[in-house]
């Protein structure tokens, strides 16, 4: 087990979230993985869209790029409710291997997707922390290692992204 696969367990091991995503993921071929990426990406490329043409977080093209956002975690992961979307967005903004890919592709975009989430669900979570060392309670596996050093794009903060050895 990886640095990164033994960080998912510590943190959301024992998550609901985590169980289904591991569940689903555990059956995916590489087409699967590949496709639960195009999925992610177009649902980026929505954000990144809105963000470029300085729409307003709670434009209809951004609410658009929300709904994406969610859809995806739930299609390919685990079911992503409105709570589970808010805490993904902190960590968006608040870990820095997140908020360096979302502000990779145009900076500035992590806050904006952060905010563009916020602002589609007014209602706040129970639970979000803002301390690194603190947990929330979002299911995330992936080889960050192999994400972040060959500039793959990262999940929306979905479980898993294929290994190298998955890849080839």
């Amino acid at each position: 087990m990886s640095l990164y696969e033994e960080e998912v367990q510590a943190r959301w091991g024992d998550t609901d979230a985590y169980r289904q995503s591991t569940s689903k993921t555990s059956k995916y071929s590489k087409e699967d993985f590949a496709a639960a990426k195009v999925d992610q990406e177009a649902a980026t490329e929505l954000f990144v869209y809105a963000f470029g043409n300085s729409l307003a977080i709670d434009s209809p093209k951004t609410k658009e790029a929300v709904i994406a956002h969610r859809a995806a975690i739930t299609k390919w992961f685990y079911d992503c409710s409105v709570e589970m979307q808010k805490n993904l967005a902190v960590m968006y903004v608040e870990d820095p291997r997140f908020k360096e890919y979302y502000d990779g592709r145009v900076k500035g975009l992590a806050q904006y997707v952060h905010d563009a989430i916020w602002a589609q669900w007014p209602t706040p979570p129970r639970f979000i922390t803002t301390t690194p060392t603190m947990m929330i309670a979002i299911p995330i596996m992936f080889n960050l290692e192999s994400c972040w050093s060959k500039k793959i794009a990262p999940p929306m903060a979905a479980p898993i992204i294929p290994t190298p050895d998955q890849m080839a």
